[in-house]
């Protein structure tokens, strides 16, 4: 599902095929409505689809077939969706495979008629679906729809019923089970909001990938409502309800399951919609006056702080040159850091080293500090005849050391730290902890990758912090979409999952305390700065927090318009009811004078 604008009125949509074709899109079912309505219902399609979806469940339901299959009955269906759909889209975008297949499928007039019938057109100004009155790549898009609908579908039956089948029901339900319960009822609600809020935001048409085929007039990615919120909802928190009905049934076989299924989805978001999007939607164009201005002062090799844009600098153990002195010196303190990790030394010690290399990192950040208001760095190395060049070449060699050796000293301490489990320990619920330890790991990864594609390197070493001249410049994009500072929210959710793997409360304390640290870094040092050199730039609020805040202010002019819809519609079945009473004595005699009697 690509995240892009179609028509508010999909009934005035345009679609432009690749040959610059223009052509009006008629507005079509959904999924729910193909397989529920009765218009649509009796279609050879949706009674095959409700054939494959009855044969998925029935006989497991029956207990005909044993529990454990379903799962491999669910692994075919997902398989079939990320490898099976995710192959098509692929070849499609590549070489336009699938529209050369519903080629030759239309030139066999029986396929022909059996697609015309399977396709149902609501728009009131078409009568049916005729092959013929549309362009070759919309008819394909068609064809792909159904076979959608199918897999898709046929994926969330063989899901409901794997996880109905391995619902563990406790003896007694004591806080943990109401706990889980409630939470896992909540992701499952929000999963199921934020689907229909992008189906709201994408409508049919990216919804079943249409950009793979065609382009509609308007077509722009779009970020309104949970696309504001997160990155690819419909793949990220989309499926929060595999995890809220992991909770709810109490079943690890679930969880496991689902975190197969989830990593299945989001490699099928970075192979093949991922690079699709980029390759359809980027577009390059002109530099403005200040951008090129901005480059000429960054990329000046007389006297700019970088040689040339193809120069890369160190970012960790990535881009690192050993004919580099600096780099070949960031190497040898990372390895001896590593090395210390072997020794047979107290937890004390790695403590202590931890708490080291963090007093370096602040003593670092009160550099930046003064840097930002009076420049000292830059002129202690200008006192002694060296350039801003070299300032900030120094500058990235210092905070690249210091930056990774605080996160390896943390690491060799939550390595020493970890607590070995005993036989009689709960193993399904360490394993739980052990995940979300990884997916932690994971997120932080993510955010660091994230945020240096947006910023660069002149923005990842504190670039605005050197440079005077340079044009201000923020980004919102990417990651920081979402949320104005990452890496104080989500940047350090590494330490929190290593708290979990090794069990250990010292490395959780730990985890809280260098957290508050990076906020509080951030706050006193970055934030300042920002306002300062930024100013009226700077967005209030992230995206996510805006968000929020307009289903807030929605959520309260309802609840103040309440009472009058109240007042109204109370009124409304006053007079219904009134109406009704009255009709009688309006319209027919009263009983006795229907029998003849008189008062």
């Amino acid at each position: 599902m690509t995240e892009v604008a179609s028509s508010t009125k999909e009934e005035k949509a345009l679609g432009i095929t690749k040959d610059g074709t223009r052509f009006t899109m008629p507005t079509t079912f959904n999924c729910m409505k193909i397989l529920l309505g009765p218009n649509t219902f009796w279609r050879p399609l949706t009674l095959l689809s409700w054939v494959i979806f009855l044969a998925s469940s029935v006989p497991f339901l029956a207990g005909l077939l044993p529990k454990w299959l379903t799962i491999i009955h669910f692994i075919i269906w997902r398989l079939g969706y990320n490898c099976g759909l995710g192959w098509m889209l692929y070849k499609q975008s590549k070489e336009r495979w699938f529209e050369k297949q519903c080629e030759k499928l239309f030139e066999n007039k029986l396929a022909r008629k059996l697609i015309e019938e399977c396709v149902v057109i609501r728009d009131p100004n078409v009568d049916a679906y005729k092959i013929e009155n549309y362009p070759h790549e919309y008819n394909s898009w068609m064809v792909f729809r159904l076979v959608v609908n199918i897999i898709l579908g046929a994926d969330l039956v063989t899901w409901c019923v794997f996880t109905y089948l391995h619902w563990v029901v406790p003896e007694s339900i004591g806080f943990m089970d109401v706990l889980l319960y409630v939470t896992g009822l909540t992701m499952s609600a929000f999963a199921l909001w934020s689907k229909a809020d992008a189906h709201r935001v994408l409508g049919e048409y990216a919804w079943y990938w249409g950009d793979f085929f065609f382009l509609l007039d308007s077509d722009e990615l779009i970020f309104d409502g949970i696309f504001q919120m997160f990155p690819h909802p419909m793949y990220t928190v989309g499926y929060c309800f595999y995890y809220g009905s992991a909770m709810v049934t109490h079943s690890y076989t679930v969880l496991y399951v689902s975190v197969w299924a989830h990593v299945c989805q989001m490699i099928f978001l970075v192979f093949i919609e991922n690079p699709h999007i980029a390759k359809t939607y980027q577009t390059i164009s002109e530099p403005t006056e200040e951008e090129k201005k901005r480059d000429q002062i960054l990329y000046n090799e007389v006297d700019g702080f970088f040689e040339s844009k193809d120069k890369k600098d160190a970012i960790y153990v990535f881009n690192l040159k050993f004919l580099r002195v600096a780099d070949l010196f960031t190497v040898l303190i990372y390895g001896y850091v590593l090395l210390l990790a072997l020794l047979p030394l107290s937890s004390g010690f790695y403590f202590l080293q931890a708490i080291f290399w963090r007093v370096i990192h602040c003593l670092l950040f009160i550099s930046l500090y003064y840097q930002s208001r009076e420049h000292s760095w830059t002129k202690m190395y200008e006192s002694y005849g060296w350039s801003k060049r070299d300032a900030f070449d120094a500058w990235k060699s210092v905070y690249n050391l210091v930056l990774g050796c605080m996160h390896m000293s943390f690491w060799v301490l939550a390595y020493n730290c970890f607590q070995f489990k005993s036989p009689d320990v709960d193993w399904g619920l360490y394993s739980l902890q052990i995940s979300a330890g990884i997916a932690l790991i994971s997120l932080n990864i993510y955010t660091a990758f994230e945020t240096y594609e947006v910023l660069g390197s002149f923005g990842y070493f504190y670039g605005d912090f050197f440079a005077k001249d340079i044009p201000a410049k923020l980004e919102y994009h990417g990651i920081y979409r979402y949320m104005n500072n990452p890496e104080m929210v989500i940047g350090t959710t590494q330490y929190y999952g290593l708290a979990l793997i090794t069990n250990s409360i010292p490395i959780l304390v730990f985890a809280v305390c260098h957290h508050l640290y990076i906020a509080i870094a951030i706050t006193v040092v970055e934030r300042p700065h920002m306002e300062q050199t930024y100013g009226a730039a700077i967005r209030p609020d992230g995206g996510i927090t805006m968000e929020v805040k307009k289903k807030i202010r929605e959520g309260a002019e309802v609840a103040k318009d309440l009472p009058n819809k109240t007042k109204r519609r109370l009124k409304l079945i006053e007079d219904t009811i009134g109406q009704f009473v009255r009709r009688p004595s309006s319209g027919l005699p009263s009983p006795s004078k229907r029998d003849g009697k008189a008062d």
